[in-house]
This record gives structure tokens, C-alpha cells and sequence, in this order.
């Protein structure tokens, strides 16, 4: 794979990942208007850093 073929797939990746995002954190805006404590809003924090930072190749060698 050359540079150039790696950094459009990266572009690809980007905004697959930002869209993404943007409805995960409409989703969890809803979701901490309705939640109380702070513990509630840290959980959902760690689940979206997880989403974030966790990759398809990994989730398939845990799955695995």
C-alpha cells in the first residue's frame, strides 16, 4: 500500500469515526440530561473513550 492510498484510507477512517461520534455524543447528552450521579457519566465516558480508542482487529481477537 502507498502513502497516498494509507493517508485516504485514514481520511476515510476519520470521518466514518467523527460521524460516529457526533451521534454518540447526541446520544449520550440525552442520556446524561436523564442520569443523576456521576457515576452514571463515567461509565458512559469510559464506553465512549472504549469505542474510540478500540479498533475492529481488536474487538475480532477478543471475540475470537
Amino acid at each position: 500500500m502507498g502513502e497516498l492510498e494509507s493517508l485516504e484510507w485514514l481520511g476515510v477512517l476519520l470521518t466514518i469515526l467523527t460521524k460516529k461520534t457526533q451521534k454518540v455524543q447526541k446520544i449520550l447528552m440525552v442520556m446524561m440530561r436523564r442520569t443523576e450521579t456521576m457515576a452514571k457519566m463515567n461509565l458512559m465516558m469510559m464506553i465512549l473513550l472504549g469505542m474510540m480508542t478500540t479498533t475492529k482487529p481488536a474487538l475480532c481477537s477478543m471475540t475470537h
